[in-house]
């Protein structure tokens, strides 16, 4: 029963860590990344892998998992695109299965959780929910910036090329004019 306990502790510890990793490597992908679609792919991975390990490890998936395991496909739209949302669905929802079908086959066995040990993993549930909607986030304001600065490009290369527009008309009417005279 001790080396459970402290099996389960470790394995807790392994998964803060873990998630505090990722979490550091995908902020830096996403500040240096060119697309941000793999790294969407990536931070929603390390995410559904980490709320599943979390399930995992309290051995029971309640109200709370399943609203942590539902944020992933939306992270995954939101930062990888409606195909990538679909997958990262469907993923979920076996991941969802394939943890209720173990705890209920025996092979996860079901904790009766005290009171103390529930509140850890809410309040780690409730870590991880906020790290990964910041880093989404961040996603976004990258994505908006990226999106502004090349609607500016845009609309400097427009007024650049009425700019020359005018000029040509301006040079075909004073050309027009001098011919005009010279006939």
């Amino acid at each position: 029963s001790i080396g459970l306990r402290a099996g389960v502790d470790l394995f807790r510890v392994a998964t803060i860590v873990t998630t505090g990793v990722a979490s550091i490597s995908a902020l830096f992908l996403l500040r240096t990344a060119r697309r941000v679609a793999p790294v969407g792919n990536l931070i929603t991975a390390i995410y559904l892998g980490t709320v599943g390990l979390l399930a995992v490890g309290i051995g029971r998936t309640d109200v709370a998992v399943f609203f942590l395991q539902g944020v992933a496909p939306v992270l995954a739209t939101l930062l990888s695109g409606r195909r990538a949302g679909a997958v990262w669905g469907a993923a979920t929802l076996l991941q969802i299965f394939a943890i209720g079908l173990a705890i209920r086959a025996g092979a996860i066995p079901p904790r009766a959780v005290p009171q103390e040990q529930l509140w850890l993993s809410q309040v780690l549930g409730a870590g991880i929910l906020t790290l990964f909607l910041t880093l989404l986030a961040f996603a976004y304001e990258r994505l908006k910036n990226v999106a502004l600065d090349a609607v500016q490009e845009a609309h400097r290369e427009a007024s650049a090329a009425r700019d020359d527009a005018l000029e040509a008309a301006r040079v075909k009417a004073f050309f027009l004019a001098n011919m005009s005279h010279e006939i």
